[in-house]
């Protein structure tokens, strides 16, 4: 009888942490703040930035990532890649951005998902009035000062992007890049670039201390650059752990949107 009670408080505590991992965090949201250590004030620029939607049908979900995103009250949107999912029903994708570019101009690159379908979401993009920056830099006003955003997908492709000399005029300098695996064999974006922001791991999505780093490296897919925020020379990154899942569940990976403000900068000559 006593083996028979723990067994079957086995299988309940199992189907608790399914009940988790399948629909409670996957469903949760938080919002994570960055803090550069400078002053803000009412001229700052307020950025919201998320990337990995992977989106397959409209759902609750997305109303609450709108939402939230929204009650930040952003001057622009940067999206880091990865709309799609194995499945991604076109119109509900269509809708998210559509309500989404309601909100703020959004600013997007491509994740590794898209290169299923990259000209279809160029004129996706382009329809709905989203700017894509695929390897390539662009400039935006905002406040009285100019941002330079270089957008990449991975480091297989940094050699290859255009109008980096547009940095050299701007007020902030950031890399929306998709994957930063091996980011660090190109030290020199350290000092290029004052923050980069990139997604692809989920953090970890099923993330473990030790376990999941160990995993990683087992597998051959580790990298310096997990999940959270670093400090590269004077260089800040910042990994995101996404919004959506690649395959059903999350631990200790909770999605997230990050928030940040840009203050007026005074560059030594």
């Amino acid at each position: 009888m006593r083996r028979l009670k723990w067994f079957l408080f086995f299988i309940f505590l199992l189907m608790l942490v399914g009940v988790y991992v399948l629909w409670i965090e996957p469903s949760s949201l938080k919002t994570t703040v960055l803090d550069f250590g400078q002053a803000v004030s009412d001229n700052s620029i307020k950025i919201v930035y998320f990337a990995d939607l992977h989106l397959s049908r409209w759902g609750a979900f997305q109303e609450k990532l709108l939402k939230t995103i929204a009650g930040q009250h952003p001057d622009c949107i940067f999206f880091g890649g990865d709309a799609l999912a194995k499945k991604t029903n076109v119109s509900d994708l269509e809708r998210f951005f559509f309500e989404l570019a309601k909100i703020a101009p959004v600013y997007a690159i491509f994740g590794n998902w898209e290169d299923e379908a990259p000209i279809h979401m160029i004129q996706r993009y382009r329809n709905l009035g989203i700017t894509l920056i695929d390897k390539d830099t662009q400039t935006i006003f905002v406040r009285g000062m100019t941002i330079g955003i270089t957008g990449i997908q991975s480091h297989y492709f940094i050699r290859q992007v255009k109008h980096m000399e547009l940095l050299d005029e701007t007020d902030w300098q950031i890399l929306l890049i998709h994957a930063p695996n091996r980011l660090e064999q190109y030290p020199e974006f350290y000092t290029r670039f004052d923050l980069v922001l990139a997604g692809h791991t989920h953090g970890g999505q099923f993330y473990i201390p030790y376990l999941t780093q160990a995993a990683l490296k087992i597998s051959g897919n580790d990298s310096l650059w997990l999940r959270g925020q670093y400090r590269a020379q004077e260089t800040t990154v910042y990994v995101t752990n996404g919004v959506g899942q690649w395959f059903p569940g999350r631990l200790f990976s909770t999605p997230e949107i990050v928030s940040f403000s840009l203050p007026k900068v005074t560059r030594d000559d």
